[in-house]
């Protein structure tokens, strides 16, 4: 509610004061920082892969959200990314079953490297499954595709992290 307030203010007071005076780009700018990027929009909620206007294989509320967590990690930054990425890959519905046992394969090696050289136990799967599978459908989704892939071609292998 504060967000909406402030943003309705600044517009006020840079549309009706002839004293404020304030550039387009300048609006632009502090409207975007007030926009809260990690709550994913109805629209995004409403489909299994969501919203990734950058194309970046990861769904943008999702990216927001490990960016903001792990701002100061890169290491639990980038591994987070890569298993958010591999997770919507199995969302996408586009993978044979030898497909997503690989994704998954991924997924657990990411985290392996992780719990082991990344000094916080809340992350990895811990922090971005629950984000990525954030509604009904989309866990719907996933669950029937790890079952049907290890039905079709066996359990995905696990491979730890060195």
């Amino acid at each position: 509610m504060n967000t909406i307030r402030t943003l309705l203010m600044l517009i006020i007071i840079s549309f009706c004061s002839s004293a404020f005076t304030m550039e387009d780009d300048d609006l632009v700018t502090i409207i975007a920082a007030t926009i809260d990027k990690t709550k994913e929009s109805p629209e995004s909620k409403a489909t299994i892969e969501g919203i990734d206007q950058d194309n970046d294989g990861i769904r943008d509320d999702v990216q927001a959200k490990i960016d903001q967590e792990y701002e100061d990690n890169a290491y639990i930054r980038d591994h987070s990314r890569i298993m958010a990425r591999k997770y919507q890959d199995i969302l996408s519905g586009s993978l044979s079953s030898a497909q997503v046992n690989q994704r998954i394969t991924d997924i657990d090696y990411q985290d392996s490297c992780l719990n082991l050289n990344g000094g916080d136990p809340n992350a990895g799967i811990k922090f971005v499954l629950p984000n990525v599978l954030n509604t009904y459908q989309r866990s719907k989704v996933y669950i029937e595709s790890i079952q049907t892939a290890a039905v079709t071609s066996g359990r995905p292998s696990y491979v730890a992290c060195n």
